[in-house]
């Protein structure tokens, strides 16, 4: 097919691709939020591919919540490489319908990097919330020892881990006696390794058993 019958073609549809229509998806909430996404008033190609990116970037994330398929997702992807064509039949991309096949290549490419963005920062909130979790459990056993009797210095103390990143801290305790042992620069580098208060130096004990979850 020569490239001026491809580009007639193309004109032949514009009116049609012009209308500022998008591919529906299947869950009503989803839909209605998409439609949100791109509404208004789009008078030229290039206001046209704007709001179906924009649109294909929330079907991106929505498919993240499974409101919205696979498919579905590549439906509006399919969109905005079909809407960026009336960009360059403006002439406002150089290359104009020879670019589609460069378009069809780098959009969806553009739209697998921000859906890997998405899932990078959804499975991070992920680890801290298993973090924190864990945490939690953590110091609910520690509150169970009383650190001024003696007779549990053998008693082990529960690791709890940075939230952030999950990272052990360093030269931590495995029991009530060594945790008893600590001098203060050992509870200082403790503190400072939860990114808590160093000071004042009179409660730092107190304020790093408080942290771990012992009561007393």
């Amino acid at each position: 097919m020569d490239t001026n019958f491809r580009y007639r073609k193309t004109i032949a549809i514009l009116p049609k691709m012009m209308n500022n229509q998008h591919p529906p998806v299947v869950n009503a909430a989803a839909n209605q939020a998409l439609d949100a996404a791109s509404a208004g008033e789009a008078p030229t190609a290039a206001h046209v591919a704007g709001k179906a990116y924009k649109r294909a970037l929330l079907a991106a994330k929505l498919h993240d919540l499974h409101l919205v398929s696979t498919a579905e997702l590549g439906e509006q992807i399919a969109s905005v490489v079909a809407k960026a064509l009336l960009v360059g039949i403006e002439g406002q991309i150089p290359g104009g319908v020879e670019n589609i096949s460069g378009a069809a290549t780098t959009l969806p490419a553009q739209m697998q990097g921000h859906h890997q963005a998405q899932h990078n920062q959804s499975q991070a909130q992920h680890n801290q919330w298993q973090v924190q979790f864990r945490n939690i459990e953590a110091r609910g056993m520690n509150s169970y020892v009383t650190l001024a009797l003696m007779s549990n210095d053998h008693h082990i103390v529960h690791l709890i881990r940075r939230v952030h990143d999950g990272a052990l801290p360093p030269n931590f305790p495995n029991n009530v006696a060594e945790l008893r042992a600590l001098n203060n620069q050992d509870i200082a580098e403790l503190l400072q390794f939860y990114d808590l208060p160093v000071n004042p130096l009179a409660t730092r004990r107190e304020r790093l058993q408080q942290f771990l979850g012992f009561l007393s």
